[in-house]
């Protein structure tokens, strides 16, 4: 079964690692030393994993995409698409 990226309606074919320090359309590489930062009593642990992924429309054609998940320990975790969403439909 594949899995449906909201809201769009996409359905996810294919999911790759695109390499240590490959971007594709995003910025840069935020590099940082050490995982864990105590700051004051509260821990302050991110990380940003890019994937390219494959996903497949209403109309059933296949739509390649780059993502950047931005994870945290405390905040909500963000990603983004490049292109957008909005413009694969």
């Amino acid at each position: 079964m594949k899995k449906k990226i909201k809201p769009y309606n996409f359905k996810l074919v294919n999911n790759s690692f695109p390499g240590p320090f490959s971007t594709g359309p995003f910025d840069k590489i935020n590099v940082e030393h050490g995982s864990l930062l105590i700051n004051g009593g509260t821990s302050n642990h991110k990380k940003i994993y890019y994937r390219v992924i494959d996903i497949e429309n209403e109309s059933k054609e296949i739509k390649k995409t780059w993502v950047k998940i931005n994870t945290h320990l405390i905040e909500k975790t963000k990603i983004e698409f490049r292109p957008p969403l909005k413009d694969l439909k």
